[in-house]
């Protein structure tokens, strides 16, 4: 009986150690209970392309926010480029980023290649590892556009 109490404080646990897309915004919300979404599943959370969200990025690139819910993670970004596509080897963050502390991350002006064209369909993939070493994933449907001024995200996180 006791070891079934304990089950949904578990549950709690998995949940509030994962992350979320805020911008550009997710394609689904893969920490959704009412889903078969999991953050574990490479490379899209288990989302699928046509699902949910579609926030279009200029060509120039622009700006990632995330809430990390971990007190530390290894952070990269990492692009594919076509519809449904499962090869992310464009790297955004050509380092890995050791993000100390939970809450709010912003990276801001984030390049993209110069090959992208106008209306390119393509995915952001949001990788973190955390202390358990096992990675999870995130992704955002982002067709490029021309310039245009990216949104103020230090307002909104």
């Amino acid at each position: 009986m006791r070891a079934v109490f304990l089950i949904p404080f578990a549950v709690i646990g998995l949940v509030s150690a994962h992350f979320q897309v805020e911008y550009p915004v997710w394609r689904a919300d893969s920490l959704a209970e009412n889903t078969t979404y999991s953050q574990w599943d490479y490379p899209c959370a288990g989302v699928p392309y046509s699902a949910g969200n579609k926030t279009e990025w200029p060509i120039e690139g622009a700006s990632v926010a995330l809430d990390l819910h971990h007190p530390w993670t290894y952070l990269y970004i990492n692009l594919g480029l076509g519809e449904n596509t499962t090869n992310f080897n464009i790297s955004l963050t050509p380092q890995l980023l050791n993000v100390t502390g939970s809450g709010n991350f912003c990276i801001t002006d984030l390049p993209v290649p110069g090959t992208i064209a106008d209306g390119q369909a393509a995915t952001i993939q949001v990788v973190t590892n955390g202390e358990s070493g096992s990675a999870l994933y995130n992704v955002s449907r982002a067709p490029w556009r021309p310039v245009w001024n990216d949104i103020d995200i230090s307002a909104s996180v």
